[in-house]
């Protein structure tokens, strides 16, 4: 008898392991080589699928006079198998930038958030979010929200 309650748990065992390791956030996405994984974690909304806006961005010192630009895009993959989507910044290279270029010698330079792509997503928040970006690339995301209708005023 013991030895058969014994094969019965060894038999069920990698089912209880597998079960523990898809708690993990972002347990499906496997890491990518020179890329780092950012994971967002939104509340399942009441609606089907919510609207969430994800931006790709880096910090360069640059002068502030100009409006900046930064090479690379955010694009989005279907994950294989799961029919669940990632996003992935490709094409970015550190300090290749496009400007408005306005002369501007004697401002110093200081610290510029430069926009390299974003990308407005439909998403359930049964999932986390995950974004793959090159080292040097920061991703931030928010979730867009319905708000009450403004009347406005009515004049004569």
């Amino acid at each position: 008898m013991k030895k058969r309650l014994l094969m019965g748990m060894l038999m069920f065992a990698p089912l209880m392991v597998s079960a523990n390791e898809a708690k993990e956030p972002g347990w499906m996405f496997e890491a990518k080589p020179e890329l780092v994984r950012h994971i967002f974690h939104f509340p399942a909304g009441t609606e089907v699928a919510q609207q969430v806006e994800i931006q790709a961005y880096t910090v360069a010192q640059l002068a502030p006079c100009n409006s900046y630009r930064g090479k690379g895009e955010l694009s989005w993959q279907n994950l294989q198998g799961w029919g669940y989507g990632y996003g992935e910044v490709t094409g970015f290279e550190p300090g290749v930038y496009a400007s408005t270029l306005a002369a501007c010698p004697d401002l110093p330079k200081e610290a510029v958030e430069v926009m390299i792509g974003q990308s407005l997503q439909r998403h359930s928040g049964q999932y986390p979010l995950v974004v793959y970006a090159p080292e040097g690339v920061e991703i931030r995301a928010r979730r867009w929200q319905p708000q009450d209708w403004n009347q406005g005023e009515q004049l004569p």
